[in-house]
Formats: structure tokens, sequence, C-alpha cells
């Protein structure tokens, strides 16, 4: 079977990548790291983390303990929120979570608040 111009570039573009990749691979194990991970047991499932949110408190200096607002309001501003409160810090439980995480929603910019390890 013979390989149109088309067919050879599409082959030599996916040789490339693989060996792009190969590359990569050995570079992080040059660096002592095992490239495929390992295991990472007692972590919880983002929405179970989400659901969590009402556990987030907003301490003030003096002590006063604040409910965040609600956090799906249009136009929402936590920074001004936070700079009307004065300052204080955020607490929350700490949390375990695997994988990627992609901030989609206002309620994930909470999260991003959380001690998450």
């Amino acid at each position: 079977m013979v390989e149109t111009p088309n067919e050879s570039e599409e082959h030599q573009d996916e040789e490339s990548f693989l060996r792009a990749r190969r590359e990569k691979l050995e570079q992080i194990k040059e660096l002592g790291h095992d490239p495929w991970g390992h295991r990472f047991d007692d972590r919880q499932y983002i929405g179970d983390i989400r659901a969590r949110l009402a556990e987030v408190k907003y301490v003030l200096e003096d002590g006063t303990v604040l409910d965040l607002p609600d956090i799906d309001a249009e136009g929402f501003d936590f920074k001004a929120w936070k700079q009307e409160q004065g300052k204080g810090e955020l607490i929350g439980p700490t949390v375990r979570a695997a994988g990627r995480l992609s901030i989609i929603t206002v309620a994930a910019f909470w999260l991003s608040q959380l001690a998450i390890r």
C-alpha cells in the first residue's frame, strides 16, 4: 500500500509526538520521580468536597465567626465583601482531592480557599 502525502505527514506527526512523549517520560525518570504516580488513598470526591462548603467560615480578628454570603449571587465580589468585613481568615475543613481540578463555577473559587492538599 502506498501512502499519500497527507497520510505520510500524519504518520510523521504521530511519530514526532510519541518521540516527544517518550523523551519527557525519560526526563521525569531521570529526576527521580515515578512518571506513573502512585496510589492516593484517603481522597475525597470533588462533589463531596463541594457539599462541605457550608463548613467554610470567615473569622474576624476579634473572634467573630461569619458565614459566607451567597456565592451564587450575580455580581458577587469576594474581595469587596472581605474588605467590608475587616481583617480575618477563612477557616474550613482540610480535604484531599486527587486528579486535576478545573475551576468551572464560583463555588470552585471557594473551594480554592480551603486547605486542599
